[in-house]
């Protein structure tokens, strides 16, 4: 005899060629352990899908395809048998059905109407990022048993109680550009504006258009929606429509938000917390909206009032043994992540700086980094924790929380601008804490080294001279203090860089000669030269640009140069030629220098060696003499005033 069928499973088939297999060999301990047959409805007529199909299950219907889920899956379901239905699509397979399993197994279904497990819906193609969505995708099945809608079609009818299975199938179907995102929305959105043609009071249908117009960033036909929605009579105690209402009311406060327009988010807000009928989930999420508008509104007090009436709702919605069917359209999964949920108390925190509530905000910002949940820091500014740190209980331990914060690497940059525009004083108090977060990344280096040097601890910079050392030619940092800093604690940079090519360390000095003063240059000279031979390639590179800046200085300055004598300005350019020809020589054949190569050398060589070849002849051939001047001012312009006044005076 054939076992009675338990379980029959629907799928519409259309093209998906790369997807089709895994999801069919993903239902195959399920068809093994429980009684079960497959129906596929094919929609496209795909041979290669069908051939994939036909090693799997010979019940397939062809259908026609006229833009109507329901009326697909309709016709597969008419030829069920099982006891129960469960539908997936083709771009979708199981990790695993062993929850499934079980709960046909055990004879667990016999005490529920219908079941979920989780769509995981992935952000990325590497999959390391995704949302979990609750799909009610299995009932228990009855004559009445139907699918309900042209698109985001759903099984009605749909009777409590339900079984949510820990399930879940991979989903990469929404991986969309900005640009496929809002064709997509704009696609969903003509066969429900049909839908609601046909049946205008259809809630299930009026709240996925409103999902889709909020997708779309439609925000004010969105705004318009939801507030029919919410509009409608007994819209709080009606079981079966409370879940469509949920959404909408979050979704009519959270959308003028979005837009900024901060107190219409306000007055709406205020109106549905008021509400005593309005459900837990909604005034949980209008609650956290609501604190936000308030402190973008400067309503600081109003702000901490509606964070302390978040955390009751939040325990009370945790109660809910039907969160997943209460929150179908994903509204807690959205603004109720532990993420989204520990940002309040960073407003908290933002908000006790700016009314200056420092004892408040220093038990705050311990209490944060205790804490163990990701943040994210959307109110809670540079400014603020400048503000704060400078304030803070020395004895009291705040850098978990500190570290934590610039966690958020979008937040560093704001935050090392305003140490640099902070006063001497509070910048010493913040440069003290930072001391104590341990270095991972150069500006942290940087600061642990500048506050080192502050304090003549030259052990105390070692870590972060080990992280940079790490990091591969990174100490060529901008900054007088730093270079102070590092002057002052006297170490051998040099021994720090093992494993940097030579090229790297002169591209990487050339970049910041560049960028400073002649006043920041000469410490940077004193630091780099340290432990260096005065035959080493790098000593004479610094000692070409140490000097090559003096130089430029000079050249520049009209006053400076009139007072320098001839004989003095030709010394100068004599011993930064024996530099650059030196580097030169160590860098290039000596083949180059003997032909027309030389006018492929970088100008400074090129320079090097014209004042060399004009030093050779000097006090033989003053024609010659003058012309290798010429040259030399010609392939280095920089200095072409210097060596203009040795070929008039001398």
């Amino acid at each position: 005899m054939k076992k009675e069928i338990l379980l029959t499973i629907t799928m519409l088939v259309s093209d998906r060629e790369k997807t089709i297999e895994k999801c069919m060999k993903s239902l195959s301990s399920l068809r093994d352990a429980v009684p079960s047959e497959l129906i596929v409805v094919d929609t496209a007529g795909n041979k290669t899908c069908m051939d994939i199909v036909r090693q799997y299950t010979d019940k397939i219907i062809r259908f026609e395809w006229c833009d109507d889920f329901a009326a697909a899956r309709n016709a597969g379901l008419k030829d069920a048998k099982g006891k129960w239905v469960m539908f997936l699509d083709d771009d979708e397979w199981f990790e695993n059905t062993s929850d499934l399993e079980q709960f046909f197994l055990s004879g667990a279904y016999l005490k529920y109407k219908g079941a979920s497990y989780k769509v995981r819906n992935y952000q990325n193609i590497k999959g390391s990022a995704w949302d979990d969505f609750t799909a009610l995708r299995l009932v228990e099945r009855t004559e009445k048993t139907r699918f309900i809608g042209k698109i985001h079609e759903y099984l009605e009818p749909m009777c409590m109680p339900i079984y949510h299975s820990s399930d879940y199938v991979h989903h990469y179907g929404y991986l969309f550009t900005p640009e496929e995102s809002l064709k997509h929305s704009q696609r969903n959105m003509k066969p429900l504006l049909e839908m609601l043609r046909e049946s205008p009071d259809d809630l299930h249908t009026m709240t996925q258009l409103l999902l889709e117009y909020f997708s779309a960033k439609e925000y004010f036909a969105a705004r318009e929606l939801a507030r029919k929605i919410c509009s409608v009579d007994n819209c709080w105690t009606n079981g079966k429509i409370i879940r469509y209402v949920i959404y909408a009311a979050v979704q009519e406060v959270r959308i003028p938000y979005l837009q900024k327009a901060y107190q219409d988010a306000y007055e709406i807000g205020k109106k549905y917390m008021a509400e005593e009928k309005c459900f837990t989930l909604s005034k949980a999420c209008i609650c956290k909206i609501m604190a936000f508008s308030c402190s973008y509104l400067e309503k600081y007090d109003e702000a901490l009032d509606y964070i302390d009436q978040f955390y009751p709702l939040l325990k009370k919605w945790n109660t809910y043994t039907e969160q997943e069917l209460l929150d179908s359209f994903s509204i807690a999964q959205e603004l109720l992540t532990p993420k989204e949920i520990e940002s309040l108390r960073l407003l908290k925190l933002h908000a006790f700086v700016q009314k200056e509530d420092w004892d408040s905000a220093q038990k705050e910002l311990k209490a944060f980094g205790e804490r163990e949940e990701p943040s994210s820091i959307p109110l809670f500014t540079a400014d603020d924790l400048m503000a704060l740190l400078p304030r803070l209980d020395a004895q009291m331990p705040y850098m978990k929380a500190v570290r934590k914060i610039l966690d958020h690497l979008f937040y560093r940059a704001a935050f090392y601008n305003a140490i640099e525009q902070a006063d001497p004083s509070a910048r010493e108090k913040v440069l003290a804490y930072l001391a104590q977060v341990t270095p991972d990344d150069l500006e942290l280096c940087r600061y642990h080294i500048i506050y080192a040097g502050s304090q003549g601890r030259a052990a105390d910079a070692i870590p972060a001279l080990e992280k940079m050392r790490d990091a591969q030619y990174p100490f060529f940092l901008e900054g007088e203090s730093y270079w102070d800093s590092l002057l002052k604690l006297n170490i051998d940079l040099n021994s720090y860089m093992t494993g940097v090519s030579i090229y790297d360390w002169i591209e990487s000095a050339q970049r910041l000669w560049d960028v400073s003063s002649l006043k920041v240059c000469e410490k940077i000279y004193l630091c780099l030269i340290k432990g260096l031979e005065k035959t080493d390639l790098r000593y004479l590179y610094v000692s070409a640009l140490f000097m090559g800046k003096k130089l430029d200085e000079k050249e520049k300055n009209a006053e400076l140069l009139a007072s320098s004598g001839a004989d003095e300005v030709w010394n100068e350019l004599f011993e930064l030629s024996q530099y650059w020809v030196s580097c030169a020589a160590t860098l290039y054949k000596e083949e180059v220098f003997m032909s027309n190569l030389i006018q492929a050398l970088p100008p400074a060589y090129r320079f090097g060696w014209y004042i060399m070849q004009a030093g050779a002849v000097k006090n033989q051939d003053r024609s010659l003499f003058l012309r290798k001047v010429a040259d030399a001012a010609k392939a280095y312009p920089a200095l072409k005033e210097l060596c203009k006044k040795v070929i008039t005076e001398m």
